[in-house]
């Protein structure tokens, strides 16, 4: 029985920008530093029914407030395309 070991190395890319070893041409770190990740904006309304207390989503929903602030702003928050 002849048992063959084959090594492979692997070669890590280094960042274009920083020299960081990294899997891809731009590390993370630096990447961030060039484009914007998240846009989050600056006001999330909410509408509450006085009656009932539930919130106007797509449509009215009996959540709690921070299951209907969370939903809003994952609505409105804009991620970049390769996020």
């Amino acid at each position: 029985m002849i048992y063959i070991l084959l090594s492979f190395e692997i070669f890590a890319m280094k960042c274009a920008m920083c020299g960081k070893e990294t899997e891809y041409s731009v590390c993370g770190e630096c990447l961030s530093k060039r484009i914007e990740i998240v846009k989050i904006p600056n006001v999330i309304e909410l509408t509450e029914c006085s009656v009932c207390g539930s919130f106007r989503l797509d449509r009215w929903r009996n959540v709690d407030f921070y299951d209907a602030l969370s939903y809003q702003f994952f609505r409105k928050a804009l991620f970049h395309e390769e996020f």
